[in-house]
Formats: structure tokens, C-alpha cells, sequence
């Protein structure tokens, strides 16, 4: 991704305004949380979420942008581009997104975990201070 794009990708996350949309079920977007991954002990911001999708890194991206803006925490920081962790095995959930037909609805999808890795150090002591620690 060019410096351009992520530019642009990453002010369209931060904004209020502008609100991507979709209509896909998925449960509710859990909190940010702060956690170090794999064996370099990499620092991560992530967040929970169940869908039978598997695009839904507009969503969460807008979602742990706008969430860390409100909180007062950096986000120049932090990558564009997540890793994703979804597993094979499915599980019912309660579809939590209003623009889906079937809202309110059990629904059965995959629970997704959604990573942001923090690039600059000085941002990853500030979020290990601010938010709550992941152990899932």
C-alpha cells in the first residue's frame, strides 16, 4: 500500500463523518485491548468479533481507530492493515449490526480475531498503560 493510501485510509478510519457500511451479521464488537503475540512477544492492539464473513476489516478498522481517538490514545502509530485470526469451527452468536436484514437474530458464524500491530514504541507503552490486557 502505497504512503498515499494508508494517508487516506487511515483518516477515513479516524473520522466520525464517514461510516462504512455492510450489511453482513456479526456480533458485537468487543472493547480494544492491549496484547503481545507470538514468540517476538509483538505488541497488538485487537478485538473480538463473530461473523460468517470474513471481510470485515473496514469494519474493525473504523471501529479500534475510532474507539483509541475517543480514548485519547495515538493512532499514527499503529498498522493499517491487520492480521486476522479465524478459526474453522463455527458458534452461534446474536447479530449486533443495524443494517443487517436479520438483526436481533441467532445467527452461526466464525469468532474472528482482529490485530493491529504498534509500530512505534513510544505509542506501545502508552496503550500497554491504557488499555486492558487480552488474554484470549
Amino acid at each position: 500500500m502505497t504512503q498515499g493510501a494508508e494517508q487516506i485510509l487511515r483518516q477515513i478510519s479516524n473520522s466520525s463523518n464517514i461510516r462504512f457500511g455492510i450489511t453482513a451479521p456479526y456480533s458485537a464488537i468487543s472493547e480494544p485491548a492491549f496484547r503481545r503475540v507470538g514468540f517476538a512477544d509483538i505488541p497488538v492492539v485487537q478485538v473480538s468479533v463473530t461473523s460468517p464473513e470474513r471481510g470485515l476489516a473496514p469494519i474493525v478498522r473504523q471501529h479500534i481507530f475510532t474507539r483509541l481517538t475517543a480514548m485519547g490514545l495515538p493512532t499514527a502509530g499503529l498498522a493499517v492493515t491487520p492480521m486476522a485470526q479465524i478459526p474453522s469451527r463455527k458458534r452461534r452468536f446474536i447479530d449486533a449490526n443495524n443494517d443487517s436484514a436479520t438483526h436481533g437474530k441467532q445467527k452461526m458464524g466464525f469468532p474472528q480475531v482482529w490485530r493491529f500491530e504498534i509500530l512505534d514504541p513510544a505509542d506501545v507503552r502508552v496503550m500497554s498503560k491504557a488499555l486492558p490486557p487480552s488474554y484470549a
